[in-house]
């Protein structure tokens, strides 16, 4: 999947898409990269479905900095 530079997410449902495509890259080092969920969608099921999907973390906006902070401090080490 090639994805221009600039382009948005406009769908609910294409960032799922994306990390089960980079999760299957033969690549380990790419298909192993840190993605974080950061959405206004805070709903138990939400969250449930971007960590089943392969998401390391969830954060629900608005985003508190340190928590921000902690997750990524958890999944860059």
């Amino acid at each position: 999947m090639k994805m221009k530079k600039r382009s948005r997410v406009l769908s609910a449902f294409i960032p799922q898409q994306f990390t089960r495509a980079i999760r299957a890259l033969a690549d380990p080092a790419l298909a192993g990269i840190t993605i974080l969920a950061m959405t206004a969608n805070a709903f138990d099921e939400d969250k449930k479905e971007a960590l089943e999907c392969g998401m390391d973390g969830f954060l629900s906006k608005p985003i508190v900095m340190e928590e921000l902070l902690a997750a990524l401090q958890k999944n860059l080490k």
